[in-house]
């Protein structure tokens, strides 16, 4: 119901392509069309399973960007209820799994690209229903579980490479539960295996058949960063992802820290939260170079969207003025993101540490004397705990944070990580000693009403933030689009004379041998005589104008259609 109410709030309404799924919408229209899968375009994600779901649901009334969107409503919803699952079936309270949905429901990311048909979404749905899929098989030994959680792992490749992170993670974790025997292994190296050989098939079958050409760029430059690994620049990345990961899951990590302390003697827990002290005062200083946003795409100042007209995207003009509010919130979220980048620095290494001790049981260890305890027996939670979640988890949040920190980053990529630590962050508190039970968040704080307005507040802040983001861009979008059929249709301008932005030329004029213009936007632009804007442009005048309504408290600049001013003729002089 919170979800619904959500989507109906954005109002994702009106057939137009936001940001790149104008590519994707190719692919399914020639689905549609022809019946063969054809995929001819600057992407290097991988789609195929993402294409024929989206396919199946312009069915019913034929092709439209509003069934496709439709289809990703619809995984997105299956990806929260199987967030919430994982952490009930890991024996979590509902108050702890619903706290989470919800961190999730208002994630700006998963919010605004929830109403477009991007791949983001779609990979982080389908790896949610993987792993609790997963989760179910290790936990109650079923090999039919355990083969549709692998199962499930490729077709979240058929969306997104980075699948073979996650399904590397899943082999972790099984082979942490199950020791490491033949059946393992070999279980383990075959998934492996098989998801490698299925990602090198594609992309040969891509290649051979003329949709792409040469390597993938995007390949390439991991490939090239994985020689400066250590490289400050990456490291800088790595500290952006943590604040970036942190800023949107600090109440789940937030009860894990304060879970953490309780089991502390009282010295020791006032030395900890003294040195947490020293850290964010240290961190006072360094915090305005990691200001959010850093990384470029989903997230800008003046909300969510990229702005892709060339006004805005090219030439850095006619952005929306921002009230000082808006810096205010950045600034909130900035500093929230520290401190879950101090908390979430503690899981990683506490799961590292865990994930460690327990392979160390599966290695051959020295003979004890009767009765002795060994000293790998030491301090591990119950066979019950899902320690072996904990390796899944940390294992593929670590990969993959590596990799996002060696390439070329756009901050959407980040999408799947917030759900992974707040799974970590659950498994983790369920393999921590009883004691938890016994000392509650409220009581370690100030109190149950204060940790509760807390939790509620926060929730409220990344509800509004989200929906009034993604409303805005929506708004933008449909009076951008709204624009542009004016145009096309009731002046029966054509596309070739318009430069609408990216999205626009993209899907009526994409051609893979366009050469780009110096006096012209990058994007398939033949002649500028018409231009999108969302302000005045020198050599241009205004022909209309279409405004819309802003949640977030910016300034409501309208839609322009501008039209170029004719090069006016010098008269003859009389001589």
């Amino acid at each position: 119901m919170v979800w619904g109410c959500s989507v109906a709030l954005v109002n994702p309404s009106g057939d137009y392509p936001l940001m790149d799924d104008w590519v994707y919408g190719l692919v399914v229209r020639n689905i549609l069309e022809t019946g063969q899968f054809r995929f001819i375009s600057p992407a290097s994600t991988n789609l195929f399973t993402q294409a024929y779901w989206g396919a199946l649901f312009c069915l019913p009334s034929g092709f439209s960007f509003v069934a496709l969107r439709l289809s990703t409503i619809v995984l997105a919803a299956l990806g929260i209820a199987s967030l919430y699952s994982i952490i009930r079936e890991i024996g979590c309270s509902k108050i702890l799994a619903t706290l989470a949905a919800l961190l999730l429901i208002f994630n700006p990311f998963y919010l605004s690209l929830a109403n477009s048909f991007m791949t983001d979404v779609p990979f982080t749905a389908v790896l949610m229903i993987c792993l609790y899929t997963y989760t179910v098989a290790l936990k109650h030994d079923s090999n039919i579980h355990l083969a549709a959680a692998f199962l499930l792992g490729l077709v979240a490749l058929g969306i997104r490479q980075y699948a073979l992170i996650f399904i590397a993670g899943l082999c972790i974790g099984l082979l942490l539960k199950k020791g490491l025997d033949w059946r393992s292994l070999s279980l383990s190296a075959g998934a492996m295996i098989s998801a490698a050989g299925l990602q090198l098939l594609y992309q040969h079958w891509l290649q051979a058949s003329g949709q792409t050409a040469g390597s993938d760029p995007v390949t390439a430059s991991y490939f090239k960063g994985f020689n400066s690994l250590l490289n400050a620049q990456h490291l800088d990345k790595i500290v952006s992802i943590f604040i970036y990961i942190g800023a949107f899951t600090l109440p789940i990590l937030f009860t894990y820290a304060a879970r953490l302390l309780a089991q502390r003697t009282p010295r020791l827990r006032h030395a900890l939260l003294a040195l947490a002290a020293c850290i964010g005062l240290a961190g006072a200083s360094i915090l305005p170079h990691y200001q959010l946003p850093r990384f470029g795409n989903i997230l800008i100042h003046s909300g969510a969207g990229p702005l892709t007209l060339r006004d805005s995207y090219l030439l850095e003009l006619n952005y929306p003025a921002m009230n000082p509010w808006i810096f205010g919130l950045w600034n909130m979220l900035t500093n929230l993101g520290y401190l879950g980048f101090i908390i979430l620095s503690i899981l990683l290494v506490q799961a590292v540490v865990m994930t460690g001790k327990h392979f160390r049981l599966h290695l051959p260890s020295p003979p004890q004397a009767p009765g002795t305890l060994s000293s790998q027996t030491e301090n591990l939670p119950s066979t019950n705990a899902p320690y072996w979640l904990v390796a899944a988890m940390s294992f593929s949040m670590i990969i993959y944070i590596i990799v996002l920190s060696i390439g070329h980053i756009f901050d959407r990529y980040l999408l799947p990580l917030y759900p992974a630590a707040m799974i970590l962050a659950c498994a983790l508190l369920r393999c921590a000693p009883l004691i938890f039970s016994q000392t509650s968040l409220p009581t370690l704080i100030t109190g149950r009403a204060a940790a509760g307005c807390l939790l509620i507040g926060l929730i409220g802040f990344y509800a509004y933030f989200s929906i009034a983001s993604t409303h805005d861009y929506q708004a933008w979008t449909r009076a951008r689009w709204k624009a542009l059929q004016d145009l096309v249709v009731t002046k029966n301008i054509s596309p070739r004379l318009i430069d609408g932005g990216y999205e626009f030329n993209g899907w009526y004029l994409a051609d893979r041998n366009y050469r780009t213009k110096p006096d012209k936007s990058y994007w398939w632009v033949d002649r500028d005589d018409y231009m999108i804007a969302s302000g005045p442009l020198k050599g241009y005048k205004e022909i209309a104008r279409y405004p819309f309504q802003r949640w977030l408290p910016n300034e409501a600049k309208p839609i322009l259609t501008l039209k170029k001013d004719p090069i006016p003729t010098r008269q003859p002089t009389k001589q």
